[in-house]
């Protein structure tokens, strides 16, 4: 190979590595454990504190669990 393709792939090489290992410790990975998950399909509906302007009750919680 000639000497500045060799150079140029380095540095492409070295810029990708880079940028892999930053972005990686920038997003951390939110875990969470299966007992601790809250919310989707079919959880129950959180209770509100207040009515609301009209007093109305708020509906029943739907989806594919229900």
């Amino acid at each position: 190979m000639k000497t500045p393709l060799v150079i140029v792939l380095v540095i492409v090489a070295g810029m990708l590595g880079f940028l892999t290992i930053y972005s990686q410790q920038k997003a951390p990975v939110a875990q969470v454990t299966q007992g601790q998950a809250t919310g989707g399909y079919g959880a129950a509906a959180p209770t509100p504190a207040a009515a609301g302007v009209s007093g109305a009750p708020t509906p029943a919680a739907g989806g594919y669990g229900k």
